[in-house]
């Protein structure tokens, strides 16, 4: 989890990068649900598979796109923890396919939004 002391700030962090990642968002004129929960079947069941809840789901027209806030201390490669923040939600075909038929939405793409955290 990290360091007890700092957690609270880093949280106050996060959904600061995520407000204004939402007010760009939604000035670009997309339609934006923050922190949806989506949860998941195991195929040819009706049993949970999981839960998930990213920080950003918008919608424009019939495509849709996830983005996913982290923020990090400094020294951390950056690009790396993008691709595995984007990576979580490519390796979900299941999830990607639900969030399609309950929206109605032809294209999803997925984006991490990262950024350093100072002190």
């Amino acid at each position: 989890m990290g360091c007890v002391r700092t957690h609270p700030n880093r949280i106050k962090q996060h959904d600061r990068v995520r407000d204004i990642t939402t007010k760009w968002i939604e000035y670009d004129g997309y339609r934006v649900i923050k922190e949806p929960c989506f949860t998941t079947l195991t195929p040819g069941t009706t049993r949970a598979m999981g839960r998930w809840r990213p920080d950003i789901f918008a919608i424009k027209g019939e495509d849709g796109v996830i983005f996913d806030a982290q923020v990090r201390a400094e020294g951390y490669d950056l690009d790396r923890l993008h691709e595995e923040k984007v990576e979580k939600y490519r390796i979900a075909p299941w999830l990607i396919k639900t969030i399609k038929s309950i929206h109605g939405l032809e294209t999803i793409k997925c984006e991490a939004i990262t950024f350093t955290r100072r002190g």
